[in-house]
């Protein structure tokens, strides 16, 4: 704990930066793998720009029209509608198990590495999950393809929590494939290794499709 609190502010920053390095790159590979290839080049290039912070909000400016693509042009993420119930379910199940590993390894959730609301008791989680989205989102598209719009049943969220055990490549030091739950422990050990060993050359584990290519690493001072 005294190690996650001592985290500087430019070792955070560069922390951040690959995380959303890594969340757009695999949202690129979801596009791609539905056919959108246009826009999988637009967001893999937009990857390859991210700087520390994200001062120009390109996280943001991505997701906008990233699902647009993958659903129709009118859908937003706060209309109330199945696949956006679809995606909160999976997302959820995905927080809640980066939260208990995140415990697990003694580390704060409140205390994230960007995400700091004071309201939140999951920052840190919020933090770690955003390379996760995708596969959630690919998953949902693959597996509900085409719904009324209609509330969640059993048998929908059943389909949506087996996305932990489906298979993941992973980044950084770690590489190699691995259930989707077993690469969240693999993102925490790696976390617990940059946080409290400080080992050198330790480059944070991230889930990523084989052909996710991150450009920098988060562990290399500029």
């Amino acid at each position: 704990m005294r190690a996650q609190l001592a985290m500087t502010l430019p070792q955070r920053r560069r922390l951040h930066q690959y995380i959303v390095q890594t969340k757009i790159a695999n949202q690129s590979v979801v596009l791609e793998k539905i056919g959108k290839d246009k826009t999988a080049e637009r967001l893999l290039k937009i990857s390859e720009h991210i700087q520390p912070g994200d001062a120009g909000n390109n996280e943001g400016k991505a997701a906008n029209f990233y699902f647009k693509e993958l659903f129709d042009p009118k859908f937003t993420r706060k209309q109330e509608r199945f696949h956006n119930a679809a995606l909160n379910y999976g997302y959820a199940v995905v927080r809640a198990t980066i939260a208990r590993s995140l415990v697990s390894y003694g580390f704060l959730l409140a205390f994230g590495l960007f995400h700091h609301n004071e309201q939140n008791a999951f920052n840190l989680a919020d933090d770690l999950i955003e390379p996760y989205r995708p596969f959630v989102d690919l998953h949902v598209i693959q597996s509900l393809p085409i719904e009324t719009e209609r509330d969640l049943q059993p048998a929908d969220k059943g389909t949506l929590v087996s996305i932990l055990h489906t298979d993941v490549h992973l980044t950084g030091n770690s590489k190699g494939k691995r259930t989707l739950l077993a690469a969240i422990d693999a993102t925490v050990q790696s976390l617990s290794r940059i946080t409290v060993q400080k080992k050198a050359g330790e480059i944070l584990t991230l889930p990523t499709f084989s052909s996710t290519k991150p450009k920098k690493s988060a562990t290399k001072k500029r």
